[in-house]
């Protein structure tokens, strides 16, 4: 395997969690996470990373590469609920609890996932047509595959952006390009703060409609890419587009 040092290529380290956020997570699920997600910093994430940067279109680049990989604390968070559903059922599957973590880790499709900014929102669809089919040569052929494509720049919506859904052949790990131009990362930006009190289950009913719609607020300011909302396919893979249930 090529050998894609961080230090000699100048990309950033991952950020590590704090650890006071592991305080009220399932520490069985933690252990296991944890060793996942150091299996995937180890390899596949340098070749991904190294193969996802030769591919930027000009005029794009990747935000907050710290950030590439999901926290094992986050990981941990995201499964549990999941997690509690089939663990009384493990004698019907035939698999231990570490498998059953495990299984729900890999079909999470963002532990890890890269934020790709276009320069402008004219040349959008463009930069997003090159990147997939930078993606999906030749040259790559064997080792990356964007197979789903997901729109979600439509009007209502609490989350604004395209996602490319790629596959890295050799691991079998699924990771996200998450496509942006500049006002609509200052977007998800703004509305960080409001989406966790949205998610938080622990809020109240008046909480979450205020944080959602100061979300909504924020999008419906936001100019779509032209040409976007129509497409079906970008570059041959098909486009799936994602509205808000009301």
């Amino acid at each position: 395997m090529a050998d894609y040092s961080y230090s000699e290529s100048g990309i950033p380290g991952i950020l590590d969690e704090p650890v006071e956020m592991a305080e009220d997570v399932h520490p069985e699920i933690l252990r296991v996470t944890r060793s996942y997600v150091a299996a995937i910093r180890e390899e596949p994430e340098p070749e991904i990373t190294a193969l996802l940067l030769q591919s930027l279109p000009e005029g794009c680049w990747l935000d907050r590469l710290e950030y590439r990989v999901k926290g094992p604390i986050s990981m941990a968070r995201a499964i549990e609920e999941e997690v509690s559903k089939p663990v009384e059922g493990i004698s019907d599957e035939g698999l231990s609890f570490d498998e059953i973590v495990l299984k729900q880790a890999c079909s999470l499709g963002d532990a890890v996932r890269y934020s790709c900014v276009v320069h402008s929102i004219d040349v959008f669809v463009k930069k997003a047509e090159t990147l997939v089919g930078n993606l999906n040569s030749s040259r790559d052929a064997e080792v990356l595959k964007v197979f789903k494509i997901k729109n979600f720049f439509f009007d209502g919506n609490r989350y604004k952006g395209l996602h490319l859904c790629v596959k890295h052949i050799p691991s079998g790990i699924i990771f996200e390009v998450q496509m942006h131009f500049s006002e609509s990362l200052e977007a998800t930006r703004r509305t960080h703060e409001d989406y966790e009190i949205f998610r938080d289950t622990t809020r109240s009913d008046v909480e979450t409609v205020a944080a959602q719609a100061r979300i909504v607020a924020v999008y419906a300011s936001l100019s779509h890419p032209p040409g976007l909302s129509d497409l079906e396919n970008i570059g041959g893979v098909p486009v799936t587009k994602k509205i808000d249930r009301k």
